[in-house]
């Protein structure tokens, strides 16, 4: 079975549901059933290099919501990752541009090493609070999945796989996707957050309510 999904580096409900669908993969005995692929879906790519809005800041300034509201999202957003066995504080975020983390997503690719690198990438934005944009920690991030650091420097220094990330965000644009995650399982679309247990439904049984479930737009995350 071919599951494709595009997701964010800075979406937590990218991240929650990845870690669910794994989880359920495992759980199922499934891995040599399925092939996963992520495929990149910028949230915002006129983001700056630079660390400048608090998350609390970025959902009051640029998404219009009230103080109450973005804690209410907050507290969704840790319901789900506690869910999922994931702990980590969203208002801590340093949200900055992640175009280049998936550049390097993608060259781990072609270096067989993407398994490793894609949840130290989530894990850095979002365990230990690190910026994307800043290249000392897409530098230690690679190190940790094994890649050499001066092809990884040389790599970053190039225009290499920019055409391959906006190749994504085509596709995504053609299919209309205008949030994510967004999961194609099989033939099935599967837009929105889901838990373990809905991921282990759709998997053993091959069904999808279509229902969208929690995800992060350009506009909002929520």
């Amino acid at each position: 079975m071919k599951i494709k999904y595009w997701a964010d580096f800075e979406c937590p409900y990218c991240f929650i549901s990845e870690t669910n669908l794994y989880e359920a993969v495992h759980e199922l005995g499934m891995e040599d059933d399925v092939e996963i692929e992520m495929k990149a879906y910028e949230l915002d790519p006129k983001a700056s290099k630079h660390y400048t809005l608090s998350i609390q800041e970025k959902f009051e300034k640029e998404e219009g919501m009230s103080p109450a509201e973005a804690q209410q999202r907050f507290h969704q957003i840790h319901r789900y990752a506690e869910d999922a066995d994931l702990h980590f504080d969203f208002t801590k975020m340093r949200y900055t541009n992640d175009f280049d983390a998936h550049r390097l997503y993608k060259y781990a690719c072609e270096q067989g090493v993407e398994d490793k690198i894609r949840p130290l990438l989530f894990e850095a934005y979002f365990i230990e609070n690190k910026e994307l944009a800043n290249r000392e920690t897409l530098y230690e991030v690679a190190r940790k999945a094994g890649l050499n650091h001066h092809k990884v420097e040389e790599m970053l220094d190039s225009e290499a796989y920019k055409d391959d990330v906006r190749k994504d965000e085509s596709q995504a644009e053609i299919l209309e996707i205008e949030s994510v995650p967004y999961f194609m399982i099989g033939e099935q679309i599967v837009p929105g957050y889901r838990d373990k247990k809905q991921f282990k439904e759709i998997l053993k049984n091959n069904t999808e309510s279509g229902k969208t479930g929690a995800s992060c737009s350009p506009k909002s995350c929520g």
